[in-house]
């Protein structure tokens, strides 16, 4: 006969396993400090957390509080873990600035078919990404199932040239947001919403501006959105007048109606990308200035608020401490002309840049997609390690040998733990034209 377990005893093995971001990463050092069979009376960092109210009776009670961290986020039954960091050098399993595995969203052999991807994190449901179908000018969103499978629904064809990108609501509404040419000389705003994972789309706006851009929707480069406290940011990078300039927007309505909160640039500023972490929003975009060496630096900008005024925060510098050769873009005639550049927010806070390297002076730039991580909310940034490349001091996670075949439209999205990067290539090293 079985012995019957005591009600409230609980018992179980805790086996540490954490990995170090200060170390270089290989399989060994992957493998967690801890391998082989378990040794008694090592230090461990578990901590149990209680649910329901407290009983009087227990230490816990009295302020003596019991925690349970799990280096793995997701849900179990009803029940939901979340990843979150403590200390200075643990990281998760499968840290943010190595491949850990790859897969096709879409694939054509139309070239650049699929292009400038924008994805948002859905905890209850998974991935959505939205990305911009050039054969046709169509907005099209791609929504990923419990098991792993990619599906699409178009928002609308709109004719012209477009870009977009999509925000979540507290409701669970998913809103895309996108460019529509009105005129040669006019671009609008328009949204349209889902509330069914993507599924299906109903207009929503189609004049969100009061006064529509005065230039043609080509001139739009990328739009990025976030929504904070009942307020929706809106950055919009365009190529008009022989400058690049950056529009910040805001909305009160989950975007629909688009308040002009200034132009925060009016030259030198691009590929602008949005974040939020610990109520407040991340702006980064790659700067240029003639006084720098190399002269094009990321940024990176934190606003309590969707309204904030862009000009009014202060950047951080997040090239790394280690850039001497290497940049993220190419400049020529007062503009920006190649680059690119992502952002985004683990649970833990760390936040995390990818960009693409096109060299500087006597590096020649093959196009790597280089990663950096800054833990102290955007103030200070670290290189990780250096990359296959003696003049570049970041973490290479995607290298091709050929610019032809380098990944381009980068967007980055923190996804239990570990973060996801949407792109599509150059060229793609397969044969296949184009892929997402």
């Amino acid at each position: 006969m079985a012995k019957q377990q005591p009600k409230g005893d609980l018992r179980g093995l805790v086996i540490p396993a954490r990995a170090f971001a200060e170390a270089s990463y290989t399989s060994s050092t992957q493998a967690s400090p801890y391998a082989g069979p378990v040794v008694p009376d090592q230090a461990t960092g578990l901590v149990l957390h209680s649910s329901g109210s407290l009983d009087s009776a227990t230490s816990a009670s009295t302020g003596s509080v019991i925690e349970l961290e799990t280096l793995l986020g997701g849900n179990v039954g009803e029940a939901t873990q979340r990843w979150r960091f403590v200390g200075e050098s643990m990281r998760s399993w499968e840290p943010p600035l190595l491949q850990s595995g790859w897969e096709f969203v879409a694939r054509s052999t139309v070239a650049s078919r699929y292009r400038h991807p924008h994805a948002v994190r859905r905890a209850a449901t998974g991935l959505v990404a939205v990305s911009v179908i050039f054969s046709g000018n169509e907005v099209r969103v791609y929504r990923q199932s419990a098991r792993g499978k990619w599906s699409s629904a178009t928002v609308e064809d709109t004719g012209n040239t477009t870009r977009a990108t999509l925000i979540e609501l507290p409701s669970g509404r998913l809103v895309c947001i996108y460019s529509y040419q009105v005129s040669s000389t006019r671009t609008q705003i328009r949204s349209s919403y889902s509330d069914d994972d993507g599924a299906t789309w109903t207009e929503g706006s189609t004049a969100g501006l009061d006064t529509p851009l005065t230039m043609a929707s080509s001139d739009v480069l990328r739009l990025r959105a976030a929504y904070l406290n009942g307020l929706t940011a809106l950055f919009i990078w365009a190529q008009t007048g022989g400058a690049d300039v950056i529009y910040q927007y805001v909305s009160s309505d989950g975007g629909n109606q688009w308040t002009l909160v200034e132009t925060s640039f009016s030259a030198d500023a691009a590929y602008p990308d949005v974040c939020v972490s610990g109520g407040a929003i991340y702006v980064g975009l790659l700067q240029y200035s003639a006084s720098w060496t190399p002269p094009i630096r990321p940024y990176v900008y934190r606003l309590s608020s969707a309204g904030q005024a862009l000009s009014s925060a202060t950047g951080a510098d997040a090239s790394g401490t280690g850039a001497t050769f290497e940049q993220p873009a190419t400049y020529a005639g007062g503009v920006f002309t190649a680059g690119d550049f992502a952002l985004c927010a683990t649970d833990d806070g760390y936040l995390w840049t990818y960009s693409t390297e096109f060299g500087y002076l006597a590096y020649t730039g093959t196009r790597e997609t280089l990663v950096r991580v800054s833990t102290d909310s955007g103030q200070t940034w670290y290189d990780n390690h250096l990359s296959s490349h003696t003049y570049t001091a970041a973490q290479n996670i995607a290298y091709s040998g050929s610019a032809a075949t380098a990944l381009r439209d980068l967007c980055a999205v923190a996804e239990r733990g570990r973060v996801i990067l949407f792109h599509s290539p150059q060229t793609n090293p397969g044969g296949v034209a184009t892929n997402f």
